[in-house]
């Protein structure tokens, strides 16, 4: 900066250039016209001037055309005649690029390709590739080499493609295979990638752990190969009975009771040259049953030892799949008056404490089992009274029946019950017997669960 008498000064300024993001760049070229009994294959490649990692997805295509996203490879095994739109793309992660193309599908050709290329060489070693074709007029066939790279053959005659990729041959080769004859001609294009050595077999697929008898146990073991080799899959150690699909990887058993217990499995995905196991142990139980809690009424206070009670959970359920240690209690308050709920899940007990003027409340008791199954039932809480012999909290015909066998009792007879003695003049008569049905009435009267 500079003033009108000459005097200048100077700030430096820092400026950030920020780089420009290139989007990926589309290299491949597919094959848009086929015949409805050709196989459509096609490699998708692309490439990124800033390095960036690029993920590939099938936007739409055909029913049928299966994409693999590891390999970046598009298989359409039963094309039908039609024209149909595909779209592919292909991301940086900031810029996304899209190849559309529409797949023209034909009548079956009287001349086509019968064979699938082979799709992986090593530099250094020979690649050869000998092609099948139909020729349902029986004319003279010529092969034609299209595309390819440098030093790449072909027998005119047989179509035999013969190679031996060089140190400095690119990663990725693209091939078109002509045949002619008759006046026809099909062509076949595929990709050839080359490798350094073997890669082995990655497994992506996580198997379930459990399961059920009389059940189907069904598995798909899902994995790949860097190098696109084909897939082959085998039970290595498992239980008699279970079959895998050794193309699909889909595992199927049905474990009968004799079944029961932990079984290790191991099973292999092979690429012809290196095998990858996958091992884990799975667990063949009964099919789940929900716990059961046996029946409680209540549980009454004493208001002459504390208003407090402890109750042992273990001895209140049974689970035919699971031991007592391994349930869950909650516990929910439902009506009354207030209570305190004290639950040790070590002990598995669990102490309800009331105050002085308490007179009755509801619980709710819940046991659940590890498989996610429960059971619930109320609980009545209310203090202890004349008549109540069993200590439920209500007076019912458990208590009417222990009565029952103390009438006409005297103090010194030996099935002598002292607490059947209401009224406590030494003998159970019906002094006490209506005493007993005033309290049952009340107890189970209007207004009283």
């Amino acid at each position: 900066m500079r003033d009108p008498t000459g005097l200048e000064t100077s700030v430096p300024l820092s400026i950030a250039v920020q780089s420009r993001n290139d989007p990926p760049h589309i290299t491949s070229t597919p094959d848009t016209v086929i015949a409805a009994d050709v196989h459509f294959v096609y490699q998708l490649t692309a490439t990124d001037a800033d390095a960036d990692a690029l993920t590939y997805r099938l936007l739409e295509g055909p029913r049928g055309l299966a994409f693999d996203q590891a390999l970046q490879r598009a298989v359409w095994r039963n094309p039908s005649p039609g024209r149909h739109p595909v779209v592919f793309a292909v991301a940086d992660g900031e810029d996304t690029s899209y190849q559309r193309f529409q797949i023209q599908v034909g009548q079956p050709a009287d001349l086509r390709f019968e064979t699938q290329p082979i799709t992986r060489a090593r530099r250094g070693q020979l690649y050869s590739y000998q092609p099948a074709v139909a020729n349902a007029d029986g004319d003279a066939l010529s092969f034609d080499l299209l595309e390819g790279p440098q030093r790449m053959r072909v027998d005119s005659q047989t179509g035999m493609l013969s190679w031996i990729p060089s140190a400095g041959s690119n990663a990725i080769v693209a091939i078109a295979l002509q045949v002619a004859g008759g006046g026809q001609s099909q062509t076949q294009r595929f990709q050839i990638r080359l490798v350094e050595g073997n890669a082995a077999p990655l497994i992506l697929s996580t198997p379930a752990k459990v399961a059920w008898i009389d059940s189907l146990y069904l598995y798909t073991l899902r994995a790949t190969d860097a190098d696109g080799d084909t897939l082959v899959y085998t039970v290595a150690q498992g239980p008699s009975g279970m079959r895998i699909n050794p193309l699909a990887g889909q595992v199927a058993w049905a474990p009968e009771i004799e079944d029961l217990g932990f079984h290790d499995i191991a099973l292999n995905a092979y690429d012809g040259q290196t095998t990858t196991v996958q091992r884990f142990r799975l667990h063949v139980r009964q099919t789940a049953r929900a716990p059961q809690l046996k029946p409680l009424k209540g549980i009454a206070f004493d208001p002459n030892s504390g208003l407090a009670a402890l109750l042992d959970l273990d001895p209140l359920v049974t689970d035919p799949d699971h031991s007592a240690g391994e349930m869950t209690w909650s516990f929910t308050r439902l009506s009354g008056d207030p209570v305190t709920i004290d639950y040790d899940p070590r002990a598995r007990t669990v102490r309800f404490a009331a105050p002085g003027f308490f007179n009755t409340a509801r619980v709710r008791l819940t046991v659940s089992d590890p498989d996610g199954f429960s059971a619930s039932r109320e609980l009545r809480l209310g203090l202890r009274e004349r008549g109540d012999f069993n200590g439920d909290a209500a007076i019912d015909l458990d208590d009417f029946f222990r009565f029952v066998d103390a009438f006409d009792t005297a103090q010194d007879a030996r099935q002598w019950d002292d607490a059947a003695d209401l009224n406590g003049d030494g003998q159970v008569d019906f002094d006490d017997f209506f005493d007993f049905i005033e309290r049952f009435e009340k107890s189970n009267g209007p207004g009283r669960r």
